[in-house]
């Protein structure tokens, strides 16, 4: 009996998670078989890596500024200094 065919895509999943809300997301992508087995193990985790540095900034919001000591929660500030 013949070996069945490969698909001609691998599916790699992208997951994104975060630890205060609990929620999550997944997306799946897809990539030409011949593509993929064509890459080293170094170049697909660079894939799969940019695939979730695209898909986590389409979907969450981040930064960060410098802020007065009277904005920052006392909960903070360590010893009373401000």
């Amino acid at each position: 009996m013949p070996e069945p065919e490969k698909p001609d895509l691998v599916w790699i999943e992208l997951h994104f998670e975060t630890n205060q809300s609990q929620s999550e997301v997944n997306d799946y992508v897809s990539v030409p078989r011949a593509e993929w087995e064509a890459k080293t193990t170094e170049e697909r985790q660079a894939f799969i890596d940019e695939e979730l540095d695209t898909f986590v900034s389409n979907i969450a919001t981040w930064g960060g500024e410098p802020v007065d000591a009277d904005q920052v929660p006392a909960a903070y500030l360590k010893d009373g200094l401000r």
